[in-house]
Parts: structure tokens; sequence; C-alpha cells
């Protein structure tokens, strides 16, 4: 029981003070969501190896619930970031924070195209993401 009580307060923060956008799962189709973005500074890439600071690196909250997983592509007024690393949860495991890195597809490509919702017009091939219907 108290543990609803935390999810709803989770769900109403993020509902007050998130941003709309969507989430597309690599199984599965484009969830609208919402979502907490913030700013990594330096210091927060301590230990992450392979991940080199960028300005254009965000921080991504979304609630649990969601089904969000590593690899999966959150997108926000215009811009689509890849859902990096292992994501860290809360202390009730109600939301998780991960490192968005700015998607940039393959050379050739061009730019990521948006449907009319906002949504990514991108698909998963089972290796990579690509524009829809490019191979």
């Amino acid at each position: 029981m108290a543990l609803d009580l935390f999810a709803a307060a989770a769900s109403h923060l993020h509902a007050t003070l998130g941003e709309p956008g969507w989430l597309t799962l690599r199984a599965g189709p484009q969830l609208a969501v919402t979502v907490m973005l913030g700013n990594p500074g330096r210091e927060d890439m301590v230990g992450d190896g392979p991940i080199a600071y960028s300005p254009e690196l965000r921080w991504i909250d979304l609630l649990t619930a969601t089904g969000a997983a590593t690899g999966d592509l959150v997108t926000v007024s215009g811009s689509t970031w890849i859902l990096g690393r292992a994501a860290d949860a809360d202390l009730l495991g109600l939301t998780k924070r991960w490192l968005g890195v700015p998607l940039v597809l393959r050379v050739g490509i061009g730019s990521i195209q948006y449907h009319l919702d906002g949504y990514p017009l991108i698909e998963w091939n089972g290796v990579e993401w690509t524009q829809e219907g490019q191979l």
C-alpha cells in the first residue's frame, strides 16, 4: 500500500515537472511518455570509460513502469537520444535514470525524420537503428 503512494507521487512529479516525449522501444512501438531531462557534468562521467563528456549528453529519467531498456530511444522536442549504460534506479525502484547519448545515424542516411506527432520514424533492424524502410 505504501509503495502505491510513492508510485503516485513519482507519477505526479513526472507529469508536473517533466516534458512530453516519446519512447521508441527496440522490440515495439512508440509510447508517449513524460521525460525529466538533466545535464550531466564532467564529474558525472568519471568511471564511464567508453563514454566521453559531451554537452549533448542528457540525464533521462523515466518511470520504471514505462518498460524502457538500455538501447531504446527517447525523443523530446525533435532531439533523440539512445538510452545508454545501465540505468540507475531510485531507492524504491519507481524511476530509472539513463545517460542519454545523441542518436547519430550512419553516414548516407541523412538526418532523422519525425512523424507529425513528434516521434522518430526509426526502426531497429536487429543490429542498429535505421530510418523506416531503409536497409
